[in-house]
């Protein structure tokens, strides 16, 4: 409703409860402020490029827990043989912030861009930059007493030494490491390395130690093995690329999955040790064999193609079930004693489809092979049952060489349907040639 008051129009409004200001009383006491500290708005420590190195051995030392961040490069001068950053206390967390730590390039193996005095370093964290151009390691946290650092999108690059040394337990994620002089990555016991990188190494791309864990790693152009493990390690979708010793080199207990070495300058994937298995990998283009394993091992729905040696050398106890090897310049399988060869396809290879050199027990069931030189080959004591063979060779004296058997063996009755027609037997151990 509008009143006229003194001219001008006035909107009264109609609340349903009274309005009532709060006091207008200070509270009792001095006035405090409400505004944050310094400290808590950025309770980090800040580092920037120091005037002068904190001691001989080291541009900055941390000698106290706590979280730090770089403002800036830091960088050595010419001729400086010390170390970057020094951490001496546990539980030190280390934000390179982007920015860079770079070396002299000259020193000892110990001068390295982040190094953990001894005894001391459990628990670092370091992030985001880059460790390049020292003398020793890029980022070297493998000291006696040392644990549990993770490490997360750090860069190491021309360094002398390893580009990552790190001691048991430790966790790196999504890290690159290149053009260093020793490993890419050498790690200790039980790490967990995930989405890391180790291009062009002056040795292994990843050292693993014992029960180390890698998942969706790559290791390309390293001097040696892409991945040189050890006993019970795992690997999941990591990839080995033209390393010039090998893919893959692991031991007893390992497990490989969805793994692939390919144009490798010696084998695909080599292994030690009973226990080991392999599933979903592939090894193509290598210059030594795809699958080289002593010891009991498993290799399942794997491939192997166009390397200079076998697809797969197995011995003793192994099994080698629904894989396809093609192309290989020797065997496609070659395998020992007590093994099991079980629903593979072996085809084009220059050797045997399959074949077995040990003295007994090993069985040969459910796989075809065509267009190898020979297509399955035993020498004694084995059981071939439920193959089928076509054009071993392919020339010549086409499918001359489909079944070979020297020795005693136990081999299915091998019917001969090349001509076509309907099979009608019933012999369910038969062996066919098509």
């Amino acid at each position: 409703m509008k009143k006229q008051v003194g001219g001008f129009a006035v909107l009264a409004i109609a609340w349903g409860s009274v309005v009532v200001a709060g006091p207008l009383t200070p509270p009792a006491g001095p006035i405090v402020g409400t505004h944050k500290t310094l400290t808590e708005v950025e309770p980090r420590v800040a580092l920037s490029q120091p005037l002068a190195p904190a001691n001989g051995s080291a541009m900055i030392v941390i000698s106290q827990s706590g979280s730090y961040y770089l403002t800036s490069n830091i960088v050595a001068s010419a001729g400086f043989q010390g170390s970057g950053i020094v951490v001496s206390a546990d539980d030190v967390t280390l934000d390179l912030n982007g920015f860079s730590i770079v070396g002299s390039g000259v020193g000892n193996s110990v001068s390295s861009g982040i190094s953990c005095a001894s005894n001391t370093g459990k628990r670092l964290s370091i992030r985001n930059g880059k460790v390049r151009n020292w003398a020793g390691s890029g980022i070297d946290a493998k000291t006696s007493g040392g644990s549990n650092a993770v490490i997360t999108e750090v860069h190491a690059s021309d360094n002398a030494g390893s580009g990552f040394s790190v001691s048991e337990d430790s966790v790196l994620t999504r890290c690159t490491s290149t053009s260093n002089g020793e490993h890419g990555f050498h790690l200790g016991t039980s790490n967990t390395v995930t989405d890391c990188t180790a291009d062009n190494n002056g040795s292994s791309g990843f050292r693993v130690g014992l029960a180390g864990s890698l998942r969706g790693c790559t290791a390309r152009f390293n001097t040696q093995y892409g991945f040189s493990g050890n006993a019970t390690n795992s690997f999941l979708n990591c990839v080995a690329r033209q390393n010039s010793g090998g893919g893959f080199s692991v031991s007893a207990g390992a497990v490989l999955e969805g793994c692939i070495a390919d144009t490798n300058g010696s084998v695909g994937f080599h292994g030690d040790g009973n226990g080991s298995t392999l599933t979903g990998c592939s090894a193509y283009d290598n210059g030594g064999t795809g699958f080289s394993f002593t010891g009991a091992t498993t290799i399942a729905n794997c491939t192997a193609f166009s390397n200079g040696q076998h697809g797969v050398l197995v011995t003793s106890g192994s099994t080698v079930t629904g894989g396809t090897f093609r192309g290989n310049t020797v065997d496609g399988i070659r395998a020992s004693t007590n093994c099991t060869i079980l629903n593979n396809t072996c085809t084009a290879n220059t050797g045997a489809g399959i074949l077995v050199t040990g003295s007994s027990g090993t069985r040969v069931e459910g796989n075809t092979v065509t267009n190898n030189g020979t297509g399955v080959s035993v020498s004694g004591g084995a059981i071939v049952v439920r193959n089928t063979a076509s054009k071993n060779p392919a020339t010549g004296s086409v499918g001359a060489n489909d079944f070979v058997s020297s020795g005693t063996n136990a081999i299915g009755q091998i019917f001969d349907v090349t001509a076509g027609g309907t099979i009608t037997t019933g012999n369910s151990f038969a062996n066919f040639k098509y």
